[in-house]
């Protein structure tokens, strides 16, 4: 009886650790594919659509009216989207977000085969907010979602990321070491993506913080 109490109470503190391990691993698997689907989806797409550089959008619309300014934008993305990322990714379906803050509001919601989501938003770039585990929780950015951008145009991507970088993430420039994205990912979670694929190759380290 002593041993099988030992062997439980071994278990339950092990049990936790092992759970969130295997947790990890499953976002750091469909970050890395998310990653490697959209960057071989672009390749397709300019054999189709010529070079990404042409591609037509037009970026955050701005309307005096907050209702008509998010539906632009939401349409913009939408036939941005089917035309240039729909046929060659596979898609369950499309929707409008309905999530809780400005940050998640009215943004045009993409269900992707894997179980992931992409949240876009018409921005300068297209903002792309990653949802690995779909409207499963914690829906919260640096632990199951993740902020990229598709700069399209070399003038944006220069400034973003790199001569050489289609999806980028968020304040990639300004991390300009491991210690400064580390930094930035504490201070903004939005920022920890860049952390992740730039300097850990989608791996949480130790001393990740979420």
């Amino acid at each position: 009886m002593i041993t099988i109490g030992i062997i439980g109470v071994v278990a339950a503190l092990t049990m936790p650790v092992l759970v969130q391990n295997s947790q990890k691993k499953e976002v750091s698997v469909r970050l890395k594919k998310f990653y490697s689907t959209f960057s071989q989806a672009i390749i397709k797409s300019e054999l189709d659509n010529g070079m990404k550089d042409d591609w037509f959008r037009t970026g955050n619309l701005v309307d005096d009216d907050e209702d008509t300014h998010a539906s632009m934008n939401y349409d913009e993305m939408a036939a941005f989207w089917n035309k240039y990322f729909a046929p060659y990714i596979k898609t369950l379906r499309t929707d409008r977000t309905h999530g809780e803050g400005s940050d998640v509001m009215n943004l045009f919601e993409v269900y992707l085969a894997d179980g992931t989501t992409l949240m876009l938003w018409n921005g300068g770039c297209m903002d792309i907010i990653l949802d690995t585990n779909a409207d499963k929780a914690p829906n919260k950015f640096g632990a199951d979602r993740f902020y990229l951008l598709f700069c399209n145009k070399k003038s944006e991507q220069l400034r973003y990321f790199g001569q050489y970088i289609d999806l980028g993430t968020n304040g990639m420039a300004e991390a300009t070491s491991r210690d400064k994205a580390l930094s930035m990912c504490k201070d903004d979670p939005k920022t920890c993506s860049t952390l992740l694929i730039k300097y850990d190759n989608y791996e949480f380290k130790d001393d990740y913080p979420y």
